[in-house]
C-alpha cells in the first residue's frame, strides 16, 4: 500500500497459491500499520521467514498461519488464498472521492485513504476484493470508538445498497463491529 500521488494503489498478487497468500498478509500486516520486525516479535517468527512468506517464496504452515491471525487480530480465514487462481488485481481510488466520509475521522489521519476503497469497491464481487473491503472496513472499525462510529454508519450506508456484493459486505462488517467483544474492547 503506497501513496503515488493524489492516488492510493493496493496491490495483491493471487497469480499463484503462494502469492495470493503472501499478499494477503503483507495487506493485513500494513492495514494495521505493524512493521515486519513487530510482527516477527508478536509471533516468534523470524523475519526472514515473514519476508520470504510476503515475497510469495515460501508459504506458512496451519501453526503458523495461526500465529499471524492472531498477531494480527483477525481471523486465520482472512490469510487463507482462494482455490481459484486469479490474475493480478490493483484495485486504486483518488483520495478525494467520498471526502466528506474521510473528513469524519479526524485523529486517524492516515486512514482517511481507505475510506474512498471501502465505497469505490464494496460493488466488486471478486471474492478477494470484497473479502478486502470487508477486512479493511473491519480493521478500521476496530481502531478506536471513533472509528468503530464511522466504519458502522459506512456499512449501514452499504446495506442500504441494492449491491449484492456491498449488502455482503455490510452485512460481514456490522457483525463484528457492532458484537459484544469489540463494543467491550472499545470502553
Amino acid at each position: 500500500i503506497n501513496n503515488s500521488g493524489k492516488v492510493w494503489r493496493v496491490g495483491l498478487d493471487f497469480s499463484t497459491k503462494e502469492k495470493s497468500s503472501g499478499s494477503l498478509i503483507k495487506f493485513h500486516r500494513e492495514i494495521s500499520s505493524v512493521t515486519i520486525n513487530e510482527l516477527s516479535n508478536r509471533t516468534k517468527i523470524p523475519k526472514q521467514q515473514l519476508l520470504e512468506f510476503e515475497n510469495g517464496t515460501s508459504v506458512p504452515s496451519s501453526s503458523e498461519m495461526s500465529l499471524l491471525a492472531h498477531a494480527l487480530n483477525i481471523n486465520v480465514r482472512e490469510l487463507l488464498p482462494n482455490d481459484i487462481q486469479e490474475k493480478k488485481v490493483y484495485s486504486e481510488a483518488s483520495i478525494n472521492t467520498n471526502k466528506f466520509l474521510a473528513a469524519a475521522i479526524n485523529k486517524d489521519h492516515k486512514f482517511r485513504p481507505f475510506i474512498p476503497l471501502k465505497i469505490k469497491y464494496s460493488t466488486d464481487p471478486l471474492n478477494f476484493v470484497k473479502k478486502a473491503v470487508s477486512w479493511a472496513l473491519r480493521q478500521i472499525g476496530k481502531r478506536n470508538k471513533e472509528m468503530n462510529k464511522t466504519a458502522v454508519n459506512i456499512a449501514e450506508q452499504l446495506l442500504s445498497t441494492s449491491d449484492k456484493t456491498s449488502k455482503w459486505i455490510a452485512r460481514t462488517a456490522l457483525k463484528e463491529l457492532t458484537s459484544e467483544k469489540v463494543q467491550d474492547r472499545l470502553k
